[in-house]
């Protein structure tokens, strides 16, 4: 699903939302550290079935219960 709408809470330089759909693996999208309930989000634009998700971090990225926090969206 490349180049779907993006949405974030805030940005962290230049690391806007659209990044994280862009298909190139050497870019990102950061919302800023100090937002208390940080969230992402895209719209596919339709109705799927979701069978995976799957979140790339960097390697200093703690995910921490945002794990939980996917897929339980993904439920509801």
């Amino acid at each position: 699903m490349l180049n779907k709408p993006t949405y974030q809470i805030s940005t962290d330089g230049d690391k806007v939302a659209s990044r994280a759909t862009d298909g190139r693996p050497n870019t990102e999208s950061c919302t800023r550290d100090v937002d208390e309930h940080p969230w992402w989000a895209v719209d596919l634009g339709d109705m799927y079935d979701v069978g995976r998700v799957v979140v790339y971090t960097g390697a200093s990225a703690n995910l921490g219960n945002y794990r939980r926090t996917i897929l339980k969206s993904l439920i509801q």
